[in-house]
């Protein structure tokens, strides 16, 4: 049985130091890079992780995503997991700044997760 492929639930906020980052971060390597049995993620998967971790990370702080959003992401997926991991922490360091994220979060679980739909 394979493993199930990366969605943006993969993103969890305390999983990995959020910066500031003084050199490449390796707290997101084992999130994107490693199965669950242990084993090497290829080069392909270990990209989509990394895209799924910066979508997931873009979601939670109400971000909405069009294609050349996702273009984008995919560039910076494809640059490597500690850019993905820098960026996601800018993302989530200035959604936390923004006071009360509250209602940040609830509108991004009801965007992901619609009633009725």
């Amino acid at each position: 049985m394979s493993e199930p492929g990366p969605s943006t639930d993969l993103f969890e906020r305390d999983a990995v130091r959020l910066g500031p980052f003084d050199t490449d971060p390796v707290d997101l390597l084992p999130h994107v890079c490693l199965r669950a049995d242990g084993s090497w993620r290829n080069g392909e998967e270990i990209r989509a992780y990394s895209a799924a971790w910066l979508i997931g990370a873009l979601a939670i702080a109400g971000v909405k995503l069009g294609e050349q959003d996702r273009a984008v992401v995919a560039l910076i997926a494809d640059d490597g997991w500690p850019t993905v991991q820098v960026v996601a922490g800018w993302v989530t360091r200035a959604w936390q700044a923004h006071g009360d994220c509250t209602t940040c979060r609830v509108r991004a679980e009801m965007d992901r997760h619609p009633i009725g739909g």
